[in-house]
């Protein structure tokens, strides 16, 4: 009896130690586990330049530029929370679990963008914002085509981007591929794509301001169209006077209708140079 009970005790002995090594090194494991690193590219990029360093007047400050930062498409491959690294020349992708965006890879893209923008051309972005009536916003559409990572090589961000005068519908659609060299390490990395992306926002930026030189082209009035209408009616509509036909009777007279309005232009994009003539 007292031998059974001895080897009893002492397998519960040796269970319990078993259990305790097996929590101590999953302890262990806990405490060699990296921590996350999180990284936002929202950040000014170092040497970003303001095209409108003038301060504000009045006039400014009561009409402001307005723009619309609509939101960025991205491939599915990078849309995770995790970065995305690729290695150079073999083509392998490695997902970085314990490097991580502070935010949704789109929207980290659309808020540095935007930050660009309103503080380059002193403007407000009014997304999801009410606007005054009749005021002219510019949109801005962007699709990613490609957000390339390659440690200690290159940051490369590939788009294809839109600005649409609200007003008339003046658009510009150009395309944007912004390479920089990063040194080793995700510091220096995510620091090259907010430059990238500081170069596509300067295109964006002179596409807006191509825009705003250009005079706004409307329809014309459709009290003109009404009165040369009115005109034309009278004189097919002309009778007799004294038994005799008008001399102009048999033949219709021409007249003037009003000019449709002129054709928007076709402007040249930022980064593409002028065509040789």
């Amino acid at each position: 009896m007292i031998m059974r009970r001895k080897q009893t005790d002492r397998r519960t002995r040796l269970g319990l130690s078993a259990s305790c090594l097996l929590g101590v090194l999953a302890l262990a494991g806990c405490a060699n586990s990296p921590d996350s690193q999180y990284y936002t590219l929202s950040s000014v990029a170092p040497g970003a330049v303001r095209t409108t360093d003038a301060p504000r007047q009045p006039s400014d400050l009561a009409h402001p530029l307005m723009i619309e930062m609509t939101p960025v498409n991205i491939p599915d491959q990078v849309a995770r929370s995790q970065i995305v690294t690729t290695t150079a020349g073999s083509g392998q992708v490695q997902i970085e679990d314990y490097r991580r965006w502070s935010g949704p890879l789109a929207d980290e893209i659309g808020g540095a963008l935007s930050t660009s923008l309103t503080r380059a051309l002193s403007a407000i972005d009014v997304y999801r914002a009410p606007r005054p009536a009749g005021a002219t916003v510019y949109q801005i559409t962007v699709n990613v085509r490609r957000f390339e990572s390659v440690i200690g090589e290159r940051a490369t961000v590939d788009t294809v981007w839109s600005v649409v005068r609200s007003s008339d519908h003046l658009t510009m659609t150009c395309q944007t591929i912004a390479t920089e060299p990063v040194a080793s390490g995700y510091d220096a990395l995510v620091a090259g794509h907010r430059k990238a992306l500081a170069r596509v926002a300067a295109d964006i930026g002179a596409a807006v301001q191509q825009e705003r030189a250009e005079p706004v082209r409307l329809p014309s009035d459709a009290s003109d169209g009404s009165a040369d209408a009115g005109a034309s009616k009278t004189a097919k509509g002309q009778k007799a006077v004294n038994g005799k036909k008008p001399a102009n009777a048999g033949s219709e007279t021409a007249v003037p209708h009003a000019a449709d309005s002129q054709p928007l232009p076709i402007l040249l994009c930022p980064s593409n140079p002028a065509p040789s003539t």
